[in-house]
C-alpha cells in the first residue's frame, strides 16, 4: 500500500515597511495672482497694507522684486505662507489719488515658472474725512427747539455691516441737552432732543476730533458751529378781534413751540363782566391752546385775554412778550 506524503513548501514573506510619504507635486503651470485684500478698486487708507494671494507657492524674493508702482515704492513684506504676502508702504500713499501697483511677470513660482503677464492692481486712496452738511446750518436763527441736529460726512464713518452703536458720537452740544444720538447711516449722525431745547438760546456743536473714516483717515479739521433757537412766542390767536365775539366763543392760541402747560395756566387770565371762569385744553404737541369760558359771555361787553410773559416753553424759556387783547361781544338784538 502506497502511503500518501505531503510536501510543505517554505514561502518567504517579504519584509513589510511603512509607506513612504510622497510630496505633493508642484503644479507645472505658471503662477498668477488670484485675489487681493482689500478687493481691487476699493478705497484704501494711505497707510493700509495690501495682501496678495497667488495660485501656488512662490519664490518670495522674486515677488518682492516684481511689485512696482508708477512712482517710487518702498515698504516691507510680511509673508503668511509661500502663496500669501502683505505689503505695507513705508511712506503713506498719496491721499485722494488713484493708486496703480503692478505685479510684474518676473514673479516666479517655486516650480520655476514665471507669470505669463504683468497684473495691474488699482485702488483709490482715501482723502481726509470732511463735513458735507450741517443741520441746523451754521449761524441759523429761529431754529425749532425740537428740531434734530445732524452732521453728514463726505465718506463713510461706520464700516458697512458694522454695529453703528460701537462708533463714537460725531459731536457734542453746548449747553448740554437731554436726548439721544445715533448713526442714521454710515455717514450721518443725528441727535434728537428728548425735550425742547431752551428757546432763544445759542447752542454750539463741536465735532469729535478723534473721529476717523471707515477707511481709517482722520478729520481734515474738527470745526464747530452754532445756531440759535427761536424764543417762545404766540403766532396766532383766533377769533380775530376785528369781528364781534360770539357769546359761546372759545379762544385758540397757537405757539411757535411746545409750551409748559402749568406755567401757561398760571399766567393766563380772562377779564370781563362777572370775572368769567374758563377751562383749557391742549393739542398733543402742546403748541395749540383752546380757552373755553364756562358760561355764555354777556351781550355788548368787553373781554380781555391776558397771557403774561412769565409763561414758559417746554424748554424753560419765557415768552418774549406779554400778550394782551380785547374783544367785544355782539350787542343786544334790536328791532
Amino acid at each position: 500500500m502506497r502511503s500518501a506524503t505531503s510536501t510543505q513548501e517554505n514561502v518567504v514573506q517579504p519584509a513589510t515597511s511603512p509607506p513612504q510619504p510622497v510630496g505633493t507635486p508642484l503644479p507645472d503651470l505658471p503662477p498668477t495672482l488670484v485675489d487681493t485684500d482689500p478687493p481691487l478698486g476699493s478705497e484704501i487708507s494711505p497707510q493700509q497694507g495690501i495682501t496678495l494671494y497667488f495660485s501656488q507657492p512662490m519664490q518670495r524674493a522674486s515677488v518682492e522684486a516684481a511689485l512696482s508702482a508708477e512712482g517710487e515704492l518702498s515698504g516691507r513684506f510680511e509673508w503668511q505662507n509661500d502663496s500669501t504676502v502683505t505689503f505695507y508702504p513705508q511712506a503713506p500713499f498719496t491721499p485722494e489719488s488713484d493708486l496703480l501697483l503692478t505685479v510684474n511677470s518676473n514673479a516666479q513660482a517655486k516650480n520655476g515658472k514665471e507669470m505669463v503677464r504683468p497684473i495691474p492692481i488699482r485702488f483709490r486712496v482715501a482723502g481726509p474725512l470732511r463735513i458735507a452738511q450741517q443741520l441746523p446750518e451754521p449761524n441759523a436763527t429761529q431754529v425749532d427747539p425740537l428740531a434734530p441736529i445732524a452732521v453728514t460726512f463726505d465718506m463713510p464713518v461706520v464700516p458697512l455691516g458694522a454695529d453703528a452703536s460701537a462708533t463714537p458720537p460725531a459731536f457734542t452740544l453746548e449747553p448740554a441737552a437731554e436726548g439721544h444720538g445715533e448713526w442714521l447711516n454710515t455717514s450721518t449722525y443725528v441727535f434728537y432732543p428728548e425735550t425742547a431745547l431752551y428757546g432763544g438760546q445759542t447752542y454750539r456743536v463741536s465735532i469729535n476730533p478723534d473721529l476717523r473714516s471707515a477707511a481709517d483717515t482722520p478729520l481734515e479739521e474738527a470745526p464747530s458751529w452754532q445756531f440759535t433757537t427761536a424764543s417762545p412766542a404766540i403766532v396766532e390767536v383766533q377769533p380775530t378781534p376785528k369781528s364781534p365775539l360770539a357769546l359761546d366763543a372759545s379762544f385758540t392760541i397757537r405757539f411757535n413751540q411746545p409750551m409748559n402747560p402749568e406755567s401757561v395756566a398760571t399766567a393766563l387770565h380772562l377779564e370781563g363782566p362777572d370775572s368769567p371762569t374758563f377751562h383749557t385744553t391742549w393739542d398733543e404737541s402742546f403748541t395749540t391752546l383752546t380757552v373755553t369760558p364756562d358760561t355764555l359771555l354777556a351781550y355788548d361787553s368787553a373781554y380781555t385775554l391776558n397771557l403774561d410773559k412769565t409763561a414758559t416753553a417746554a424748554g424753560g424759556a419765557p415768552l418774549s412778550a406779554t400778550y394782551h387783547q380785547t374783544w367785544h361781544t355782539f350787542p343786544h338784538l334790536s328791532v
